[in-house]
C-alpha cells in the first residue's frame, strides 16, 4: 500500500506551493521522497518533499482544500498517508485525529502533465535548443530570491491578464512587465548571470497566474531557458524541481 510519514508543516508548505489553481493532486512515493505534479494548459509543475516509511506508489488527492484544512487544524509533528492505490479512500492520520477522503482515479491537474513531460525531455536531448519546433535561444542563471520580486507586479497592480517577459542576454537581465496604459504599468527587472543568447531581446506573454507560478520554486540557484514566443522553463539546480510556464498570446493585457 503507497504511503508515508511527513512531518505536517513540510507538508503544509509542500503542497501550498502549488498553488489556489488546483483542487487536486498526484503524489507518487519514491523510498524516502514523495513527489507531485501538475499538468495543465497552462504550466507543469513537479517539485518533492522528503519523507519517512515510504512505501512506492501512486497517491491522489481529490480534495486537496479539505487535506489543506486538516492538517492546518492539526497540532501533532507527523502526518500518516495510506492509500491503497488511486480511486480508494484516502486516509491521513494527525495523531489522534483521522480523516477518510473519497478519492477519484486520476488528478485533473495531472492531465497535461505526460505531454509536457515528453517536450521537456526532448528538449533536453537536444541541449535545450529546441523546444518543438521552436527554438530555445534564450539561458541564464539567477536565484529564488530575485525571481520572486515578480510578485510585487501583483500586490501594486493587482490581476493582469498577461505578464510580458523580456529577456536580455547582453544586459544580463530579465525584464518583466504588466499592466496597461489607462489602469498603470510596472516594470521588474531581474538580474541573471552566465547568459546565453542573441543581441536584442526575445518576448514572451505569460497568462495572470506567472507570479503566483514563481511562487512556487524553492529557494536556491535556477536555471532559465526560454527564447522568443517559447515556455519559460526553469529548473532547480539542487532538486529535482522543474517549472515549465506555457507562453500566450500578446493580443491583450499589455497593449
Amino acid at each position: 500500500m503507497p504511503q508515508f510519514i511527513i512531518d505536517r508543516k513540510q507538508f503544509l508548505l509542500f503542497l501550498n506551493r502549488f498553488g489556489n489553481t488546483i483542487s487536486d493532486l498526484r503524489l507518487t512515493v519514491r523510498g524516502e521522497k514523495v513527489t507531485g505534479t501538475v499538468g495543465r494548459y497552462t504550466h507543469y509543475l513537479t517539485t518533492n518533499v522528503s519523507c519517512t516509511d515510504g512505501e512506492d506508489g501512486i497517491v491522489i488527492i481529490s480534495d486537496l482544500a479539505k487535506v489543506l484544512s486538516f492538517l492546518r487544524n492539526s497540532s501533532t509533528d507527523d502526518v500518516k498517508v495510506q492509500q491503497t492505490k488511486p480511486g480508494m479512500m484516502l486516509y491521513i492520520t494527525c495523531g489522534n485525529s483521522k480523516v477518510h477522503l473519497p478519492s477519484a482515479v486520476n488528478a485533473d491537474s495531472h492531465s497535461h502533465a505526460g505531454v509536457v513531460e515528453k517536450m521537456v525531455k526532448a528538449a533536453e536531448e537536444t541541449g535545450w535548443i529546441k523546444w518543438s519546433d521552436k527554438e530555445i535561444a534564450c539561458y541564464g542563471q539567477t536565484t529564488t530570491e530575485s525571481l520572486k520580486a515578480i510578485k510585487d507586479i501583483h500586490k501594486v497592480l493587482g490581476a493582469n491578464s498577461l505578464y510580458h517577459v523580456h529577456f536580455m542576454s547582453e544586459e544580463g537581465e530579465l525584464a518583466v512587465k504588466a499592466g496597461k496604459q489607462s489602469k498603470g504599468r510596472m516594470f521588474v527587472t531581474v538580474p541573471l548571470e552566465n547568459t546565453k543568447g542573441p543581441a536584442g531581446k526575445c518576448v514572451s506573454a505569460f497568462s495572470a497566474h506567472f507570479p503566483q507560478l514563481i511562487e512556487s520554486l524553492p529557494n536556491g540557484t535556477l536555471d532559465i531557458h526560454t527564447g522568443e514566443s517559447v515556455p519559460f522553463c526553469v529548473k532547480h539546480e539542487d532538486s529535482d524541481t522543474m517549472l515549465v510556464v506555457i507562453d500566450q498570446d500578446y493580443e491583450e493585457g499589455w497593449e
